[in-house]
């Protein structure tokens, strides 16, 4: 039995049965077993995942009832098969089918010649099934086309007709297999010394155009090991992925990363906490602060001076923050574990770090702090701004109700705790209209008290980024509406 398959078949059933996160399921699997290839491993999930909805169109032309019949340890293996024919030009046709066959004579309950005949259908008539047709289902043909859910097509093609929405969708699938690695630097370094010294690891560096504190690393030669790249530290999430680079060395292991002098961020995250530009002595609230990558960016800004509070509903992605605070001997940062749209709640626990004098009486009588030169609200969102680093998202439709719901009730809180003349910020990874410009129309005409002082998207395909958005409000006056 092939290893590498078999890690790979194991990753995936857990995510088809329990909805495990694949970036979460590679780590551990690959921390507890052994296989001769864990950049294959990687690849197959990753690329199964990403080509998920399309592989399963094509395999439904050649099961009479459909691939909803299937059960999961087949289906699985059929995907896993079919991606290797489809999209994999250095597996042979033949150790594709062979090792599926394999497969499915351990998992799948003696229907091995199922998998066998319809593997070798596909080699033989995948070429000749059309798409559907662009004219008549423009949604279903773009779905299909680049592998995400049709409702998260209609979403975009509401918001933003079809030519731009297919421009995003191939933005995001040219994303994929040219993914740099990038790296906030600490502000006081030199990025021309930072460029030679990872050339000597093997790699070229490039200043960002986004954030001129980020470095994009790529491979200096042309292999392509398709693999993820060193994720964001702070996060445990597939927030920095690549399929196609060779790494010489892990960042990890370099000297900048472990004397503190860079930290693996995305640059459109380290561009988002730019935009925040904390001063030194700065009193900063971000109150969705885990997994911390704006968090630490805003503290290497602010030097020793000044305090960041740090707030998130989970305890365990808060420790992150702290673990990485102290990898880079950072000390104005305290973490808060609260739920950040309950302002009961927030007002109670940020009170123990408010200073009396600080706290005035709002509207409602109730004691609020107007402490905060900065806040941060990074919203929870449907995340379709990263669906080329997240390809379980492209697979479901979010819950964007529900999200909004709890993103006004975020940024109606943040706004409570904001000094005259502060700013706040809204921030999501997102090109949802409805999570972003519409969350900012809604509160300024709830809140005369605020102006918004600048508003930028960046689009995948467009601006050749990650999909992200942000706004910044100033507050004129000491009203809470």
């Amino acid at each position: 039995m092939d290893k590498n398959r078999e890690g790979a078949y194991r990753i995936l059933l857990g995510i088809e049965k329990d909805g495990d996160y694949s970036n979460l399921s590679i780590k551990e699997y690959l921390s507890k077993n052994k296989v001769p290839s864990p950049d294959l491993v990687r690849r197959l999930v990753y690329g199964v995942l990403e080509k998920e909805i399309s592989i399963d169109y094509y395999l439904g032309f050649f099961l009479t009832k459909g691939i909803s019949k299937l059960k999961p340890e087949v289906l699985t293996i059929l995907r896993l098969g079919a991606y290797q024919l489809e999209y994999m030009d250095s597996i042979p046709d033949y150790a594709a089918i062979s090792s599926s066959v394999e497969l499915g004579k351990k998992h799948a309950n003696g229907l091995s010649g199922l998998i066998n005949g319809v593997l070798r259908n596909w080699q033989r008539r995948k070429k000749d099934i059309m798409i559907p047709d662009r004219e008549k289902e423009i949604g279903k043909h773009l779905s299909v086309k680049y592998s995400i859910d049709e409702g998260i097509v209609e979403i975009l093609l509401n918001q933003r007709g079809e030519s731009s929405t297919e421009t995003i969708l191939k933005g995001i699938e040219d994303s994929i297999d040219n993914r740099p690695i990038t790296l906030r630097v600490k502000k006081e370094l030199d990025l021309e010394e930072l460029i030679k010294e990872f050339e000597k690891y093997g790699y070229c560096a490039a200043k960002s155009k986004l954030s001129g504190r980020v470095l994009k690393l790529t491979s200096k030669n042309d292999d392509k090991l398709n693999h993820p790249s060193p994720t964001d530290e702070s996060s445990g999430d597939n927030h920095n992925a690549t399929y196609g680079l060779s790494i010489k060395r892990d960042i990890t292991e370099t000297t900048p990363y472990i004397s503190g002098d860079v930290s693996i961020q995305s640059e459109e995250s380290c561009w988002i906490a730019d935009i925040c530009n904390p001063e030194p002595g700065d009193r900063v609230l971000d109150l969705c602060a885990a997994p911390g990558g704006k968090t630490l960016a805003m503290a290497e800004m602010m030097g020793k001076e000044g305090e960041i509070i740090a707030c998130d509903i989970y305890k365990h992605r808060l420790d992150l923050i702290d673990i990485n605070a102290n990898r880079l001997g950072i000390d104005i940062i305290k973490t808060l574990e609260v739920d950040s749209s309950n302002i009961d709640e927030l007002e109670r626990k940020i009170g123990d770090y408010l200073p009396p004098e600080k706290e005035v009486e709002s509207d409602s009588q109730k004691k609020v702090s107007r402490a905060f030169d900065v806040v941060l609200v990074d919203a929870p969102c449907s995340g379709l701004g990263v669906v080329g680093k997240k390809p379980e998202i492209r697979k479901r439709i979010p819950d964007t109700e529900y999200l909004i719901g709890i993103q006004r009730k975020i940024l109606d809180n943040g706004a409570r705790f904001l000094a005259p003349n502060g700013r706040l910020i809204y921030s999501t990874c997102t090109i949802d209209k409805r999570e972003n410009e519409e969350i900012i129309k809604a509160f300024l005409d709830d809140h005369a008290c605020f102006s918004l002082d600048f508003e930028k998207e960046l689009l995948p395909g467009i601006d050749n980024q990650d999909g992200f958005y942000v706004a910044v409000l100033k507050k004129t006056t000491n009203d809470t509406n």
